[in-house]
C-alpha cells in the first residue's frame, strides 16, 4: 500500500466555528414528511448520515460564529449550512461499477479507477485520516462523495447536536485539497445542459503542419 507523503487533514477542535471542508460523523437532519403537511398533525423523518462534509464557504462560517457570541451584527448569520453527504469509499466504488459499467472510449481504466484519481465529475474520492488527525481518535477509512447528495441543516441546530453529543467533529481538509473539493463540487452544480452535444465529423483532423484554414469553406 502506498503511503501519503503529504498532510492532507488537521484535528477538528471544539467550540470554534466550523470549517468548510470540516468532517462529521453521525450528522442527524430532520425533514417534515410532505405527506403529513395539510393533516393538523405534521410528522418529521429522522435520518442520521455517517459522515458528512462542511461545503459553506469559510468566511460565512466564521462571521456567522462571531455573530453567535455577539462579537458581530445579526446580519452576519446564515441560516442554513451546506453539506455534503459522505460515504466509504468502498461503498462508493460498489455503487459506481454496478452503475457505470467499463465504457469502450475508456478501456484502460474503469469508473472507480477515474474516480480515486478524482477524474469523474460526479464523485470525489478522500484518503483515509490517521487517528492521530482525527478529533475522537479512532481515525477513518478512505471516503466518498456523490456531489449529487449535499443537503442543509439549520446552524443553530447542528450546533446544539455536536454540543449535545449526538453530532461529532473529526477532522478538517487542509489546503489546496479543500478548494480542490469545493471547486469540483461548484463545477458539478454549475453544469449547463445542452439539447444536442457538438458532433464530430471523421476526417476533420488536420495532419501535422496543416494549415487551419483549409477547413474553411
Amino acid at each position: 500500500m502506498q503511503h501519503s507523503r503529504l498532510q492532507k487533514y488537521e484535528k477538528s477542535k471544539e467550540s470554534v466555528a466550523l470549517r468548510q471542508g470540516e468532517i462529521l460523523s453521525r450528522v442527524v437532519q430532520i425533514s417534515l414528511l410532505p405527506e403529513s403537511i395539510d393533516t393538523g398533525s405534521p410528522k418529521v423523518k429522522r435520518v442520521t448520515h455517517d459522515y458528512a462534509i462542511v461545503v459553506t464557504p469559510e468566511c460565512d462560517l466564521d462571521w456567522d460564529f462571531k455573530a453567535q457570541h455577539g462579537k458581530e451584527s445579526p446580519g452576519k448569520l446564515i441560516p442554513n449550512i451546506l453539506l455534503c453527504t459522505v460515504i466509504y469509499a468502498s461503498d462508493l466504488a460498489k455503487r459506481i461499477n454496478n452503475d457505470r459499467p467499463l465504457s469502450k472510449k475508456f478501456e484502460t481504466r474503469t469508473p472507480w479507477q477515474r474516480t480515486r484519481q478524482n477524474k469523474e465529475e460526479r464523485f470525489h474520492f478522500l484518503e483515509r485520516i490517521g487517528s492521530d488527525l482525527d478529533l475522537q481518535g479512532e481515525g477513518i477509512r478512505s471516503l466518498g462523495i456523490d456531489f449529487k447528495e449535499f443537503f442543509t441543516l439549520p446552524t443553530e441546530f447542528l450546533y446544539s447536536s455536536i454540543a449535545a453529543g449526538l453530532t461529532q467533529r473529526r477532522s478538517i481538509l487542509l489546503q489546496p485539497y479543500n478548494d480542490h473539493l469545493n471547486s469540483r463540487f461548484a463545477y458539478f452544480q454549475s453544469r449547463i445542459g445542452l439539447p444536442e452535444d457538438h458532433q464530430y465529423t471523421e476526417g476533420e483532423i488536420l495532419p501535422d503542419g496543416a494549415n487551419d484554414t483549409a477547413l474553411i469553406d
